[in-house]
């Protein structure tokens, strides 16, 4: 890679910053293992994780766009680790900032870098889950909160269908689903009802945390030159 006063030049590079802090595509294991010890690091990450390194070790062979990371001055500062969800949307598993970049807008630069690539890949959306600390921060990137209910136990289902029933949300729910241990449900709030969930959370055996989607715009076609 060559470096000039005002940008690097490299193929690995997607998007070049004047502060220098380079979005990198992850390559190889080897550069996948040091990214996810970083992110492990700075989430906590439990080691019963179900997307833990052999499951993003998959990804990275069939859909490796979707993983990216930002390093300044050879270190690592953030990563991002994405992957297909359904046939047209991205799923962000982790989004994770080294502490001492906090606050300098390196997340930021993750999620712009995500959604380009988004668009690149003719992706229309992104869902994510949110750490409660990190919740204002997508709502400022025009990311939409969803409730998402999850009961403990198979044949729930109608609980969660009681308890949209008693506060006038049957028609708010956009997913729903029901296996032999859990029971789910995601509710499009429109906003960060802390209330709402509160109240979810009283029910038994149940984990709440709020989701968050986001609608990729296409640009549109530049109509075909007429000779």
């Amino acid at each position: 890679a060559k470096r000039r006063r005002d940008t690097w030049t490299c193929d690995r590079v997607l998007s070049p910053r004047p502060f220098f802090m380079l979005i990198k595509k992850i390559d190889n294991n080897s550069e996948l293992d040091k990214v996810y010890k970083f992110i492990e690091t700075n989430l906590n990450l439990p080691k019963d994780r179900v997307r833990n390194l052999n499951f993003y070790k998959k990804a990275l062979k069939t859909s490796p766009q979707f993983l990216i990371y930002a390093e300044e001055d050879n270190e690592i500062k953030g990563a991002l680790l994405g992957i297909p969800e359904g046939s047209d949307g991205i799923l962000i598993g982790e989004l994770a900032v080294s502490e001492d970049s906090r606050g300098r807008g390196v997340g930021s630069l993750l999620l712009n870098e995500i959604e380009n690539i988004a668009k690149n890949n003719e992706k229309k959306s992104i869902l994510l889950g949110s750490l409660e600390t990190s919740e204002k921060f997508y709502e400022k990137h025009a990311y939409l909160p969803k409730l998402f209910i999850q009961l403990t136990g198979s044949g729930r289902l109608n609980e969660l269908k009681d308890f949209t029933n008693k506060y006038k949300l049957s028609n708010q729910i956009s997913w729903e689903n029901e296996d032999d241990s859990f029971s789910k449900i995601i509710i499009d709030t429109g906003k960060i009802d802390v209330k709402l969930q509160e109240k979810a959370n009283k029910i038994p055996d149940s984990h709440t945390q709020f989701l968050f989607f986001k609608e990729i715009l296409m640009p549109n076609k530049k109509p075909e030159r007429m000779y």
